[in-house]
């Protein structure tokens, strides 16, 4: 091993050749001592920095601050409005292969332009009665984003789509998977 002439700067050499630092020609005996006298000063400068906490030392305290201002009590109507509603309508269902399961994407359409975080939400504990495992294509309106009602615009403006990951343990035993829409309904069957 060939070394480069040393740094000025910092009085040190560096390696240099086909083994450099880790190779098979004493670079891992220089990595140790190197990481070795890295430890120990880290440990030094530690020690250094500490202080003994003795029983003398006063004990933290916390005290819980109320709000300058009590909230202010929302109609009932403001807060069923603020939850996600059904999309317009769902088109296609996907089904993709993850490592432990199934991926469903929906694809869909929200009534008008704005809609944000769609979500296939379960609708039940499992499957239903037909085996199907079901859930609610949902999104939540643009009010809620802090703008007023937007216009229709086109199908592609209104696009959404919503992913779930589904365990392969969820998927035993059921027949397919089905997704509801404000107006409608799309379902895929599982390869038995």
């Amino acid at each position: 091993m060939t070394t480069a002439p040393r740094d000025e700067h910092h009085g040190l050499t560096a390696p240099s050749g086909p083994s450099g630092p880790f190779g098979r020609r004493g670079g891992r005996a220089r990595t140790r001592r190197l990481l070795a006298a890295g430890l120990a000063g880290a440990a030094a400068l530690t020690a250094a920095g500490c202080e003994t906490i003795s029983e003398n030392t006063p004990d933290v305290g916390f005290t819980l601050l109320e709000p300058s201002q009590k909230p202010k009590p929302e109609a009932p109507d403001v807060i069923a409005e603020a939850i996600r509603r059904p999309v317009a309508e769902v088109g296609a269902l996907e089904l993709g292969k993850m490592r432990n399961g199934t991926l469903l994407t929906a694809h869909g359409a929200a009534p008008t332009m704005g809609w944000f975080q769609p979500a296939l939400l379960p609708r039940g504990d499992g499957p239903s009665p037909d085996g199907f495992l079901e859930f609610d294509f949902v999104a939540a309106p643009p009010e809620l984003n802090g703008g007023a009602a937007m216009p229709v615009g086109t199908p592609v403006q209104r696009s959404l789509r919503a992913d779930r990951p589904i365990l392969d343990s969820a998927l035993a035993g059921v027949a397919g998977l089905r997704v509801y829409s404000a107006t409608g309904v799309a379902a895929v069957r599982l390869a038995p």
